[in-house]
């Protein structure tokens, strides 16, 4: 299967060639219209940033994110220390994701068009993790009509059960966080790598385990990944 993602890459990069940055970022602001959850929408910030690319000399949006006003964390949570995500705990609440056309996720899983919750979460076995011995850290999305409530913590049991929802496979629906690069001060940033992947990296708040707001959580998320070699997806 030629995967969506591997026909934006190859659009963009042609449109590299004409001296076009491909990926850009603008703000977006969330629609009333949205079929969120009162909870989920009062956790989230209102404006949030939409990812857009180039065809055929337009600009076409990729998806839109929003994220929530301060993230949860915890100094003894089990995410990745070397990523830089070890405050986090599997089932944190991290925003919504709109998609406003199919599209898929980093195990080439198909996604319908719609709004998603983004949840940290550290997997250890996926079809694209084989290690069992190191974590790797993803955003596991869930479709709002399931994940309502706006807990800080999902229990991972849950949060699994409601990503299935997303991909309607028996593996959940998952983008990849990657390591932020310190190089970009500004933030957000829409960063696109030497392969052409598409990368954004945002600062946003922290909120400790009593309430106290805490310097910034700095995260790295894989929205377009490249074209696989010839004989993948």
């Amino acid at each position: 299967m030629f995967s969506r993602f591997s026909l934006l890459i190859l659009i963009c990069l042609a449109v590299l060639s004409w001296g076009q940055e491909p990926f850009s970022g603008q703000p977006a602001r969330l629609p009333a219209s949205a079929p969120l959850s009162l909870a989920l929408r009062q956790a989230l910030q209102p404006g949030g940033i939409r990812i857009l690319t180039f065809a055929n000399g337009l600009e076409t949006p990729v998806c839109e994110l929003w994220w929530t006003k301060a993230i949860a964390t915890d100094q003894k949570a089990a995410g990745s220390a070397e990523s830089g995500y070890g405050s986090l705990r599997t089932g944190t609440l991290l925003g919504v994701l709109y998609f406003p056309t199919n599209n898929e996720d980093s195990q080439d899983q198909e996604l319908r068009s719609g709004y998603y919750t983004m949840r940290y979460a550290q997997i250890y076995h996926t079809a694209i993790d084989e290690d069992t011995t190191a974590g790797s850290d993803f955003v596991a999305l869930s479709p709002v009509a399931f994940d309502v409530q706006a807990q800080e913590i999902l229990p991972l049991d849950t949060l699994m059960q409601f990503s299935r929802r997303a991909s309607r496979t028996s593996q959940p629906a998952l983008i990849r966080l990657v390591q932020v690069n310190p190089a970009y001060k500004k933030l957000p940033a829409v960063v696109t790598d030497d392969s052409g992947q598409c990368i954004l990296q945002v600062g946003l708040w922290g909120k400790g385990n009593r309430g106290q707001v805490l310097p910034g959580v700095r995260l790295a998320i894989l929205l377009v990944t490249a074209p696989k070699e010839s004989g993948g997806s």
